[in-house]
């Protein structure tokens, strides 16, 4: 109603130098909900150049970080993906979940590509992330890396029965016609049923 189309004409005021401001007011914010809204605004405001909403992140804390990458998932696209994948390291696991998240939002195999690589991440709940980034996104590309880890890495079974119950439904989330006659030929080899 009349609140969106306030929002909208005063988003057409805001540039690039709304930026700072608009972060510093999402470091005070104690209300999840106030916090999502500012992030949505973000979102917009920085959607030509998300680079100055990346450096904004630098020296903060994480959960600075992590509403950032919240909102270049929710930016999207090929210009948020080097920023992205700066963070695929931080030494926070709860920005390398929120940078899973973003990444699953993202189109292309890239993007995938760099979730794989999140599926070793010392931090269970990360690779949890990227697991379900994986399953929703459909990408067969993940399917390899995937059967590696669940079949061929003898270090998987050591992994908490819950991540292990998702790696096995992502997988049949993305199997192939080639891929589950594979896997009907382990699971006879190894005569699991």
């Amino acid at each position: 109603g009349k609140d969106v189309l306030a929002v909208r004409e005063l988003l057409l005021v805001f540039d690039e130098r709304t930026i700072d401001p608009l972060c510093v007011l999402l470091e005070r914010l104690e209300s999840m909900e106030a916090r999502k809204l500012v992030c949505q605004v973000l979102a917009v405001v920085a959607a030509e150049d998300p680079e100055g909403l990346a450096r904004r992140a630098e020296g903060q804390p994480w959960y600075v970080t992590r509403n950032l990458t919240y909102v270049l998932g929710r930016i999207g696209g090929k210009l948020v993906l080097p920023f992205l994948r700066s963070w695929v390291l931080h030494r926070d696991d709860r920005v390398r979940v929120e940078v899973a998240r973003a990444l699953g939002k993202l189109k292309g195999s890239e993007a995938t590509e760099i979730i794989c690589g999140l599926l070793n991440d010392g931090e269970y709940r990360v690779r949890q992330s990227a697991v379900w980034a994986l399953s929703h996104r459909g990408d067969p590309v993940a399917l390899e890396h995937i059967r590696r880890l669940v079949f061929d890495d003898r270090d998987f079974r050591e992994r908490r029965t819950e991540e292990r119950d998702d790696y096995f439904r992502t997988y049949g989330r993305l199997v192939t016609d080639g891929s589950f006659k594979e896997l009907v030929d382990i699971v006879s080899q190894r005569q699991l049923l």
